[in-house]
């Protein structure tokens, strides 16, 4: 089961962390294995962020034409050092797993989110230093996420944070809620799901936990003053990642599920209590064959050509950044949002048949018997 790490952690989600797009700039930055401080890190995205976004409208959305709120960084004449706002940016790519903590080599999601920046024979565009600076030229570089990019932002956010994420969409029901509507029940919200994951759990150690945070949310739910200042804290950074991820619409009289928003919260609110611990279930990933399945909705399926050019594409950059056994559910993940971007639709299933088709016209190899142990040969 995965913990709650953004609610229970030590990052400061603060309302300065409004653009997860940032995210991309700070991958960019990072390599597959070269080592680089969290200082160092630090330095060079507040550096970054300072020559290129404004410049080059990275806040700017493409498709409106209008500028998104969010920085990246707090004033520019305070040193790196002491800029908590680009720290905090660092340590969210960290707790999302797109860079590994301290050393900030890529991490799971570095590598999936890298994958759609690659060129045709699959060689990262970011490791070259020109291709690069082409990159950090593009106007709406942190404001526009394309489909692809926000399946795996989303999955990202709900694999570290789905026990922070999860009961904010459950706060809504079918009318506009005003923020601080929803910070009024977030942290009762929260109190609830872990009621549920109590009944659910079968391991003594976890339900234990699960009861813990269960009490201590009903106790902080009771409070105010400084736990007013908290929930603020928790929830709205939380809201403007799910704006991003094109989960919730912010309108003038307040927030609003859309559609993939509205399937979300009544899947997990819906589910029986076995389906729900299946859907929790990280080896099965579930709720990723769900989140591509929403994000295509309406999307005609990919041709076997597509999915060829796609996956030999995603098969060579993974072998170019040294893997060897390259995880079974990452080449899924990195291929669907691809075929998102080109607005074709990859379902699990298709994946599996187009893979068991490779294995016999291509020879590709590949082991799908062990959940979370899934893998594709080099």
């Amino acid at each position: 089961m995965v913990a709650c790490i953004l609610i229970r952690g030590n990052l400061n989600l603060s309302s300065d962390l409004r653009r997860i797009g940032f995210i991309k700039v700070i991958v960019f930055l990072t390599y597959p294995s070269t080592f680089t401080y969290t200082s160092q890190l630090v330095n060079k995205y507040k550096m970054t962020v300072i020559a290129y976004r404004d410049k080059q409208g990275w806040n700017i959305n493409r498709e409106s034409g209008k500028k998104m709120a969010g920085k990246g960084i707090g004033k520019e004449n305070v040193p790196p050092n002491r800029d908590f706002i680009a720290l905090n940016h660092v340590l969210l790519a960290q707790r999302l797993h797109f860079i590994r903590k301290d050393v900030n080599t890529w991490d799971t999601y570095g590598q999936i989110l890298s994958s759609l920046y690659t060129s045709s024979n699959g060689r990262s565009l970011s490791l070259n230093p020109q291709t690069r600076e082409q990159l950090f030229k593009t106007k709406g570089l942190v404001a526009s996420l394309t489909l692809g990019e926000k399946m795996i932002f989303c999955d990202a956010l709900l694999y570290s944070d789905i026990d922070g994420t999860i009961p904010l969409l459950l706060c809504f029901n079918e009318t506009t809620k005003s923020k601080s509507d929803l910070v009024n029940k977030y942290f009762g919200m929260v109190a609830s799901w872990y009621e549920r994951k109590v009944g659910i759990e079968v391991i003594s150690s976890l339900k234990r936990f699960y009861l813990m945070e269960k009490k201590r949310f009903e106790k902080k739910n009771l409070e105010g003053g400084s736990s007013m200042t908290h929930r603020e804290m928790q929830v709205e950074p939380r809201l403007n990642f799910l704006t991003d991820l094109g989960l919730v619409n912010k309108e003038r009289a307040g927030y609003s599920l859309n559609a993939i928003g509205k399937q979300l919260r009544d899947i997990f609110l819906n589910s029986d209590n076995e389906d729900l611990r299946q859907l929790l279930d990280e080896k099965e990933r579930r709720w990723t064959i769900l989140l591509s399945e929403m994000y295509s909705d309406d999307l005609s399926e990919i041709s076997e050509e597509e999915f060829d050019e796609i996956f030999f594409r995603v098969m060579n950059f993974y072998k170019s950044i040294g893997l060897i056994l390259i995880p079974y559910e990452s080449v899924y993940l990195s291929t669907v949002a691809l075929a998102l971007n080109a607005s074709k639709r990859l379902s699990f299933n298709a994946y599996k048949t187009h893979l068991k088709r490779l294995a016999k016209s291509k020879g590709v190899r590949f082991s799908d018997t062990v959940p979370g142990r899934r893998y594709i040969h080099a």
